[in-house]
């Protein structure tokens, strides 16, 4: 059996997983029906004031042609407030299905649960009177090691969209099911549906130069430009990377990937041709002209066949200089890119070094397909370092920027993807070469790392005679990379939360006033004035060096003006203000320490755990008593401050 026919089975096998795991989307989604309708529910009387009877919850029924047409005859266009369906399977959405948003009156309001495959389908077919003006499902999970099925496409899922006649300029997107609706205003969901009914209104001041996205896979609701919605996919990878961008840091020159490479071929053949050519010689790899010679033999007689690539290699194979001839094709100025697209999977993009690269039956047929498109570049060695771009192309980062090209380089026209090299426009940061050495060096090493632990993983389960030997390795490197460790915590924090929030605060300086560059107490007052209610509270974690939006400005500038460049002489004034401004007695509550995010860039980290049950609470400047509240440091007085102490510190 030929390796594309064990494909064909792969693809039917994916394709039965798919139905499947959409099915039980499907199912987790309405087994929580009680508390989406609640939240429909609590929408409707509360803001649009449908004289709904009090506990009484619109019945979510399946939806297709016929229960569609049946609803039609039976109901006046124009006449229902509120409809409240879910499509069964894929298979039950058709464009007739359409027609039953006809029935809602102007300021009617649909919520309707569907697989995430239909969205556009449903989002061309009533985009013209009617509008999706909310979108909320679950986490994508798309990142989970844990299981399998997320490897699938975020379009198996199923979610749920609120549809009405009203136009607005931004969608509400919400990833997780709206619930625990009580007389609590201040809830979190309370807040969502306060929030999306700014936006479903028009009365939102927010514009898509806010900025104002917040991360959809930590569970915030964000207003997204409808003007900028491709599909839920592209959703997904924007909203991801703007999570990722708020890390970024500045003042370093971009370049677009087509600036710094050029197009030798764009075919399987022009990749072929050089991984057949290569030599080794000693730990080098060359380009072989004898090789090249023989493989060319029959293609010369190919007069269609003049690519970039085999008009460059020949000249130097026909050339009547020797040395021309001996001179060889740097193959280190070359990379391969490989974009891969199944019906049932997201769009992928696999970066290769031509000596990493290998053809196959497999990729034959993909190609033949039209699934599989192959990219061969010459970068200009003289801006960008192939192993630093090769690193940036393969991380997180640069695989979601092109991934996000791809929306728009992809054309789908009858069945084929046209080729368009549009993805070749994503910005590149390019650091000084000396810079990109020290980078491509570092990440180098944490490839090794990876390739050691994962051998030491399968030591473990493999030879467990050795065990002991392999957890003393383990823990050496565990002690090693603890520094490494604490600046990705940092990070994971920053990216994780992208706001203040009751247990964390972010700070550009310690008192350090940028504006006057001078040394301001207000300053240190208000990061104090935090710690205080972290200790009066539940605790909490300061994070000085990290302006509000999330971008990590440093305390390096500060301590360079202020203390003479010393990192011992900050810490030590930090823990006498402490004393003096707090109290001895809370010292062994606050741990702090700067945590090197880069070598120009340490973040001052403070943590605050809580003060024990029995204690006093602490004041600063033994006056004023804080506490957290959410994401706020407020302080009490008279009565309410006796309230709080006797609740939050009695035995």
């Amino acid at each position: 059996m030929s390796i594309s026919k064990i494909q064909e089975a792969y693809t039917d096998i994916d394709k039965v997983r798919y139905e499947a795991l959409s099915s039980s989307s499907r199912d987790e989604y309405l087994t929580d029906y009680d508390n989406l309708n609640l939240a429909l529910f609590n929408y409707c009387t509360k803001y649009l004031k449908i004289p709904l009877m009090s506990g009484r919850i619109p019945q979510l029924k399946p939806l297709n042609e016929k229960i569609v047409e049946d609803q039609m005859k039976s109901t006046p266009q124009g006449s229902l407030e509120i409809l409240n369906y879910y499509f069964g399977d894929w298979e039950s959405y058709t464009s007739p299905c359409s027609r039953i948003f006809d029935l809602l009156t102007p300021d009617g309001v649909a919520a309707i649960r569907i697989p995430n495959r239909i969205f556009e389908k449903i989002k061309a077919n009533i985009e013209h009177e009617f509008f999706i003006n909310g979108i909320f499902g679950y986490e994508d999970g798309r990142e989970s090691i844990d299981d399998e099925d997320y490897i699938l496409p975020i379009s198996c899922k199923y979610i749920g969209l609120w549809i009405s006649r009203i136009k607005t300029k931004q969608i509400f997107v919400w990833t997780e099911p709206l619930f625990d609706f009580d007389e609590d205003e201040d809830s979190d969901d309370m807040k969502a549906l306060d929030m999306f009914h700014q936006n479903f209104s028009n009365k939102t001041k927010r514009t898509p130069s806010d900025k104002s996205y917040k991360q959809l896979i930590a569970g915030d609701p964000i207003f997204y430009p409808r003007e900028n919605l491709i599909n839920l996919e592209h959703l997904y990878y924007t909203l991801e990377y703007d999570s990722l961008a708020k890390l970024e840091f500045r003042n370093i020159k971009e370049k677009t990937l087509n600036n710094i490479s050029k197009v030798y071929g764009d075919s399987a053949f022009d990749c072929k041709t050089l991984f057949f050519c290569l030599k080794t010689k000693g730990e080098e790899l060359e380009f072989d002209n004898a090789k090249f010679s023989k493989a060319m033999k029959e293609k010369k007689k190919d007069d269609w066949y003049y690519s970039k690539f085999y008009k460059e290699l020949s000249a130097f194979i026909d050339s009547d200089s020797v040395a021309q001839r001996k001179k060889l094709i740097p193959i280190k100025d070359f990379i391969i890119i490989e974009t891969l697209q199944y019906a049932f999977s997201p769009i992928s993009f696999t970066i290769y070094h031509p000596s990493n690269w290998t053809w196959s039956e497999y990729k034959q047929w993909q190609q033949m397909e039209g699934e599989l498109e192959v990219c061969l570049l010459k970068i200009n060695t003289d801006e960008v370092l192939l192993d630093y771009l090769l690193h940036f192309l393969k991380s997180k980062r640069g695989n979601l920027k092109l991934k996000l090209a791809s929306f728009i380089s992809l054309k789908h026209t009858f069945g084929v993807y046209e080729k368009d090299y549009s993805w070749r426009d994503i910005a590149i940061p390019l650091p000084e070469i000396k810079d990109q050495k020290i980078i491509a060096s570092s990440l180098n090493k944490t490839s090794k790392l990876n390739e050691k632990i994962q051998t030491l993983e399968d030591s473990l389960l493999t030879n467990p005679i050795n065990a002991n030997q392999t957890e003393i390795e383990l823990t050496d490197m565990v002690n090693r990379l603890e520094m490494i460790s604490d600046s990705e915590r940092i990070l994971q924090l920053i990216q994780k939360r992208g706001k203040e929030t009751k247990t964390v605060e972010l700070k550009q300086t310690f008192q350090y006033d940028i504006e006057t560059k001078t040394s301001e107490k207000k300053l240190q007052t208000s990061a104090i004035k935090v710690i205080c209610s972290f200790l009066n509270t539940i605790g909490g974690i300061l994070l000085i060096g990290v302006a509000d939006n999330g971008e990590i400005t440093g305390m390096n500038h500060e301590i360079l003006k202020l203390h003479k460049d010393s990192f011992d002489k900050f810490k030590l004034r930090f823990g006498q203000l402490i004393d003096k401004r707090i109290g001895k007695e809370f010292i062994d509550l606050i741990d702090f320490e700067l945590i090197a995010i880069s070598p120009e860039k340490h973040v001052f980290e403070v943590q605050c755990s809580p003060i024990p049950r029995g204690w006093s609470g602490c004041y600063l400047d033994k006056v004023d008593f804080y506490v957290r509240r959410n994401p706020h440091s407020e302080v009490l007085i008279g009565k309410d401050l006796v309230d709080y102490c006797e609740k939050r510190f009695k035995k």
